[in-house]
């Protein structure tokens, strides 16, 4: 997991075969690196609140995966924080909302309740991206890949580094339209 890490570090974020490690060992390596690339306003962070959340919405496909690599880690001087949710409220202290597959028949709705918090939303749905959502990771060819919403991104006031949207496998900007 360690080697995922750095090897994602080192700028190869666009692309991972995934024969060695679990799907979800590399999407957690996404969110770990999404969250590097990502700036919140200032109003995304509470009074005195010195992390950044990354919260699992639903049915937890990670498990050890995603907290394991992040222990002691910190980004922009907040330490990261992971946090399990059933559901997610408008006004939840998550940073960066992975909405879980087992989410899908709802995903509309809670897509909905959050779409202007500063909250970056991730999933990993065919129509992740068609509904509302931000980040999509999609698997082709066992390699994971990412899209991006971009007018998602904007009405909840978040800005994502053109680094990140260089690899993007797809950026949908309807803002230029």
């Amino acid at each position: 997991m360690l080697c995922i890490l750095a090897w994602l570090l080192a700028g190869s974020l666009h692309v991972i075969y995934a024969a060695s490690f679990s799907e979800y060992q590399i999407k957690a390596a996404f969110l770990y690196n999404f969250a590097k690339f990502v700036d919140w306003p200032s109003t995304a962070f509470r009074a005195g609140q010195n992390s950044l959340v990354i919260c699992v919405v639903g049915e937890d496909p990670f498990g050890a995966a995603l907290d394991e690599p992040i222990k002691g880690q910190s980004i922009g001087g907040r330490n990261l924080v992971v946090r399990r949710l059933k559901q997610i409220h408008r006004d939840e202290a998550c940073h960066l909302a992975f909405i879980s597959r087992s989410e899908r028949d709802k995903l509309g709705q809670v897509l909905s309740l959050i779409k202007s918090s500063p909250f970056l939303t991730i999933g990993d749905d065919g129509n992740f991206i068609d509904q509302g959502g931000m980040i999509n990771l999609v698997v082709e060819e066992r390699k994971v890949r990412f899209e991006v919403n971009l007018e998602a991104v904007d009405r909840a006031g978040l800005k994502i580094s053109p680094e990140l949207l260089r690899l993007a496998k797809s950026v949908r900007d309807r803002r230029k339209l």
